[in-house]
């Protein structure tokens, strides 16, 4: 597996890209979720995605299905 994003770009764009190398896709309860800005090293695993976006960034990911989570 490749590592993940590491530029600044915005969650939209990374959560894109951990999409693409998962199959797991993401959805923003609100369009600004999407456009939040990230930096640094993002893991290419849905999960760890997951757990990095609820612990460092205090968002909400909930598993809609095994394919899918939710951003709130």
């Amino acid at each position: 597996m490749s590592p993940g994003p590491t530029l600044t770009e915005t969650l939209r764009e990374a959560a894109a890209e951990v999409t693409r190398q998962t199959g797991v896709s993401f959805e923003f309860a609100e369009p600004a979720i999407g456009d939040m800005r990230i930096a640094g090293y993002i893991p290419a695993d849905a999960d760890a995605f997951a757990l990095f976006l609820d612990t460092g960034m205090a968002l909400d990911a909930s598993q809609i299905t095994p394919t899918r989570i939710r951003l709130s």
